[in-house]
């Protein structure tokens, strides 16, 4: 019903008389058009498209969706506009279908990001699935970007560990507008919600249903309870729903190796330029953890005394040039600040000072950094970490001391036995990015403990 009159004549071409039959052959389920009243509604159809069907092997029958596969040339009829709507509103209908109107129909139907809506579709489906023994570990990264990329990084080793299929319930940030796919990409088998409503997993309807039992929230884990070893588990056949990733982040089953590859694979894609436009000034002094990584694995190895150092990563190429116009675009926003300057040599600190042109005091002088006396989370918060990956692709990470609370810091702190290695990064105790030009090939730094300096050449 939603085809022009020329388009229904020419799809009835490929039907006998508009009675469309369709095939699973995974399932051996086959149907008329009668069976698909539903569908009518969302004819998008091609091979990711549900539809509804009888499926009478269930207990007194049960309405399932599953896929169908459009008549050869059907897509063809369909402009690209066209063909992304129907599928979109395919989704919609397949996911009100799954969630058993657990999800109100209104607020599917405002879900406008696709793989948002895939991930509803498989933890639903499954749930509706009585052989299934896999378990989902769905976490919500929340507040700054700083506190998200520090809890996601946690939730995502510990699903590694725990063989958990990993759900990321990610909105967009609100100071910095900055969504997942801004900066990371999902493993293999990770599956991310982009556009979130408390009412996608709304616990007081889930529990009414049949298979509400597969579904475990867990609000606050309490330290006592960590020290007597009662930590977060997970069961197969369930999907627990974890509140706040940020209780994921001191689990013993989190390893320090499993958080830092997951740092190293933070991008930085966005413009310098998006700080001015997204983020309001800054009020009051701040102090800003900066660091300036070389990549001694790297053919074009930067030896201390150049005169001026070239960062090269994924043939993106920036400099100590660049990285100083970052940091003057983004200074008259920090009001009084202090920039605490830590360098994998001391020669390529120099060409920093020279270059930024703003007041800089040395990490290595000034061991404080954000966790200084008077200094609080929330005071070095006020620096958003969204300028830090914006601005690393010019070389600059600012590292506040969001992830302070997280016991970050002490995970990533350099291990006694590595102390000699030079390649550190400091000025802060939270989360440093080290990837200047917006890779994962240079993440070679990490934070230092409080108090710690920095090694030098």
């Amino acid at each position: 019903r939603h085809l022009a009159h020329g388009d229904q004549e020419r799809a009835s071409t490929f039907s006998a008389h508009g009675n469309l039959k369709w095939v699973d052959h995974s399932r051996n389920i086959r149907g008329a058009n009668e069976t698909f009243a539903a569908w009518h509604q969302a004819p998008g159809l091609r091979g990711s498209s549900y539809a509804l069907s009888w499926d009478k092997s269930a207990s007194g029958g049960v309405c399932k969706a599953v896929p169908l596969y459009a008549p050869p040339g059907f897509m063809e009829m369909l402009s690209p506009s066209e063909a992304e709507r129907f599928d979109l509103r395919a989704h919609h209908w397949a996911l009100r279908i799954y969630s058993q109107k657990a999800i109100p129909w209104d607020k599917i139907q405002q879900i406008s990001h696709l793989p948002s809506l895939r991930a509803l579709m498989a933890i639903y489906r499954d749930m509706l699935d009585n052989t299934w023994k896999g378990s989902y570990l769905v976490v919500r990264a929340r507040h700054g970007v700083a506190e998200r990329l520090g809890a996601y990084c946690s939730a995502r080793a510990f699903a590694a560990r725990a063989g958990a299929r990993l759900v990321t319930v990610w909105a967009p940030d609100d100071r910095s507008g900055a969504r997942y796919s801004d900066l990371l990409t999902p493993e293999q088998d990770e599956l991310v919600i982009e556009e979130w409503d408390p009412s996608f997993f709304d616990f007081k309807k889930i529990k009414k249903k049949k298979w509400g039992w597969r579904f475990k929230k867990i609000d606050y884990v309490s330290e006592n309870f960590r020290d007597k070893g009662a930590l977060i588990r997970l069961e197969p056949g369930k999907v627990t729903f974890v509140e706040s990733a940020h209780m994921l982040a001191t689990d013993p089953v989190v390893e320090t190796k499993d958080v830092d590859q997951c740092y190293r694979s933070i991008k930085a894609s966005r413009q310098v330029k998006l700080i001015m436009k997204n983020n309001k000034d800054y009020v009051g002094p701040t102090k800003v953890g900066a660091y300036l990584p070389l990549y001694p694995g790297h053919p074009r190895y930067i030896q201390e005394g150049h005169s001026e150092p070239t960062f090269e990563d994924k043939n993106i190429a920036c400099n100590l040039k660049d990285f100083s116009t970052a940091v003057q675009k983004l200074w008259p926003r920090l009001n009084q600040s202090e920039l605490f300057l830590s360098c994998e040599t001391q020669g390529l600190c120099h060409h920093a000072q020279a270059a930024l042109k703003v007041p800089v005091r040395w990490a290595h002088e000034e061991r404080r950094g954000c966790d200084g006396p008077g200094v609080t989370a929330v005071g070095c918060e006020q620096v958003l970490l969204a300028d830090a990956f914006l601005l690393s692709r010019s070389g600059l990470v600012l590292a506040p001391a969001a992830a302070a609370p997280l016991d970050l810091a002490r995970r990533l702190a350099p291990h006694p036995s590595s102390s000699s290695s030079p390649r550190r990064a400091g000025g802060s105790d939270g989360l440093a990015v080290t990837s200047p030009c917006g890779g994962s090939g240079g993440g070679q730094g990490r934070p230092l403990a409080p108090g710690a300096a920095p090694a030098r050449r």
